[in-house]
């Protein structure tokens, strides 16, 4: 786990289950990009912001043997 804690953003890219009770998630970090976007809600402008992109250099698999409960949450 130390291999993923420096990361501050994440993408969580699969979540499966591959046996009853098990738990299995794919891991890629997020870097901050460095190219500016202007993003508008609605009509309210939220100035220049930073888009988080996917790192392919930092894939990790995840597997836990038994689980109680997740949730997902869609932010897009």
């Amino acid at each position: 786990m130390k291999e993923i804690e420096p990361a501050t953003y994440y993408f969580i890219t699969k979540i499966k289950e591959p046996e009853d009770n098990s738990l299995e998630f794919k891991l890629i970090y997020g870097i901050v990009s460095k190219k500016e976007q202007d993003v508008s809600v609605g009509n309210q402008n939220l100035d220049p912001v930073h888009p988080i992109l996917m790192n392919d250099d930092y894939k990790y698999k995840i597997t836990c043997d038994s689980y109680i409960g997740y949730s997902v949450l869609d932010e897009s």
